[in-house]
């Protein structure tokens, strides 16, 4: 009883008056995280978060995508979400917190994402809606869109600090587009007296771009964004995975402590993120067990209705829990895989290779 007390005043706290106006959904909230610290294989809550891929086309080429280990999964097809599958799949979620539209590819790149996004106020009302994207499709038309839409939270992910950066680790020259771009929604937000979206820059680190940490949280104060989205190292799943031996972290480990005390000084938001805290990227690569809870709270919906157990798996080639197109949500959530797959993830063993080296997200 004190449990759900508590876990209640969590909720409130984060998400206000919601907490009395839905109570399905606050259900269902305590139920799952509940569930998801004591991890059974079985689950009768349905995830607070869901992670919906409209796309896995993207226009560019960054050197941490898992693109780059696209010849190990030559099955991989490339499309857009149907408006049809969209609407089934978010009528089947039942009671989500959050929906991200994230994923393999360029979120703005869907001809209906704004249609979508709508489609979600009309059946979720209480749920936050966050859209994570590069930003070089970012203009002023794009910004006066989001502005009018019910889109919560924007993430923009660049990854520098400079156009010569830029280019070096997300393959194309888009730096100053997206800087504008993002300028512009900042903007036109303080002329129209709009709370949202709110803006975050995201920031992935590379050996190509360690060096620019802190001018790159120095540049997301000076464009008066509202926060750090993600200041992280790449999964070692992905192709830069790999550069992450002990004098790397050594290093970045350096510039973090350096990074968190600039952004403290300024009291700067940061999302709460396990690979923001320096000393826990050590704690991860050291770690004995797997303690993972994203197969409970936030799984990822592929762009063809696959449902991974998260987004670091973003092909149904290497690990899905079944379709939720072609089958229902909850028959899918407790499949045998599904049901499998958290019962190894509690194990020392991990369920797929991919669940080796992770560090959490």
């Amino acid at each position: 009883m004190l449990d759900n007390v508590r876990l209640f005043s969590q909720y409130y706290k984060t998400y206000g008056l919601s907490a009395f106006l839905y109570p399905d959904v606050v259900s269902n909230w305590i139920l799952n995280k509940r569930e998801a610290k004591k991890r059974p294989a079985f689950v009768k809550s349905r995830p607070n978060i869901i992670q919906i891929e409209l796309t896995n086309v993207c226009n560019l080429c960054c050197k941490y995508c898992y693109r780059g280990r696209l010849d190990e999964f030559p099955g991989v097809k490339f499309g857009y979400m149907k408006e049809k599958d969209f609407k089934k799949i978010v009528s089947e979620i039942k009671t989500p917190v959050s929906i991200g539209f994230v994923g393999g590819g360029e979120t703005m790149l869907h001809p209906q994402m704004f249609e979508f996004a709508k489609h979600i106020s009309q059946i979720h009302k209480p749920s936050i809606l966050s859209v994570t994207t590069n930003g070089t499709l970012l203009d002023e038309s794009m910004a006066l869109k989001l502005i009018d839409s019910n889109i919560s939270k924007l993430y923009v992910t660049i990854d520098a600090a400079s156009p010569e950066t830029y280019i070096k680790s997300r393959g194309r020259d888009y730096f100053n587009k997206i800087i504008k771009g993002v300028q512009t929604l900042v903007e036109l937000k303080k002329q129209k007296a709009s709370k949202t979206p709110i803006i975050g820059l995201s920031f992935i680190i590379l050996e190509e771009n360690k060096h620019e940490i802190l001018d790159f949280l120095k540049l997301a104060i000076s464009l008066k964004v509202d926060f750090i989205g993600t200041l992280r190292l790449p999964h070692p799943v992905s192709p830069e995975g790999a550069f992450m031996n002990k004098s790397s972290l050594d290093d970045i480990y350096k510039k973090l402590i350096e990074a968190r005390k600039y952004l403290e000084s300024n009291n700067f938001w940061v999302k709460e993120s396990i690979m923001y805290n320096p000393e826990q990227i050590f704690d991860f690569q050291n770690r004995k067990g797997y303690f993972c809870s994203t197969p409970w709270e936030f799984p990822q919906v592929t762009w063809e209705g696959e449902l991974t157990p998260c987004c670091v798996i973003p092909f149904s080639e290497i690990y899905s829990f079944g379709n939720i197109i072609k089958s229902s949500f909850g028959e899918v959530w407790n499949s045998a895989k599904a049901v499998d797959f958290r019962r190894k993830i509690k194990s020392a063993t991990p369920p797929i290779n991919w669940c080796k080296k992770c560090m959490g997200c």
